[in-house]
């Protein structure tokens, strides 16, 4: 589930949120008008919302906070104990005073940095950006995460935390072997492999 969770955000990378007539950005995108209960959030901040449109997509609702607030999120994972300072394969990561500026997913990381992909970002890792990006993130000093949510898979935790296992690296699994036919599937593969090296 880990694996097709992620995958299913990489998917989205180059998603993009609406312009305004005068061109600006606008946070006007799919995943609010997507996700039951989270229609309001349209032309708001979406990087939560974004992480709850892709549970909601794979039935995953009681196993990821259905929020389009980064502090509600926090406190979702925190009331369920459910909370590190290290980061979790798959899950979530939160930056800003008490975790409520932004948030993304980490689908891989090494002892210095964490690899996300993150709504509402862009490629600088502004907390309100244009669309999904993946991003290089240091998990240690200034622009590190407040903390990161442990979702509670159903093949188990990846985590640095060694109250969780503490392994040192770790990425998800690449998709699958694209068909021979599709040379953009390959490259996309093959960033991935590079990413996590």
């Amino acid at each position: 589930m880990r694996d097709e969770f992620v995958a299913l955000l990489l998917s989205q990378v180059g998603q993009h949120e609406g312009r305004d007539p005068d061109g600006t950005w606008n946070n006007v995108q799919r995943y609010s008008r997507e996700t039951p209960g989270l229609e309001w959030s349209d032309g708001q901040a979406w990087c939560a919302t974004f992480e709850a449109w892709a549970a909601h997509q794979l039935g995953m609702d009681r196993l990821w906070p259905m929020t389009a607030s980064c502090l509600e999120a926090v406190d979702w994972w925190l009331q369920r104990d459910r909370w590190s300072s290290y980061p979790v394969l798959g899950g979530p990561f939160y930056l800003g005073p008490g975790g409520g500026t932004h948030t993304g997913v980490v689908y891989a990381y090494d002892a210095d940095t964490i690899y996300t992909v993150e709504g509402n970002s862009n490629p600088g890792g502004s907390a309100n950006g244009d669309g999904v990006y993946r991003r290089t993130r240091p998990r240690r000093g200034p622009g590190s995460p407040y903390g990161y949510g442990v979702p509670d898979w159903p093949e188990g935790t990846i985590s640095a935390d060694p109250a969780l296992g503490g392994t040192r690296t770790a990425a998800v699994s690449p998709p699958a072997a694209p068909a021979p036919n599709n040379p953009a599937a390959r490259t996309d593969r093959r960033r991935l492999d590079e990413e996590v090296r």
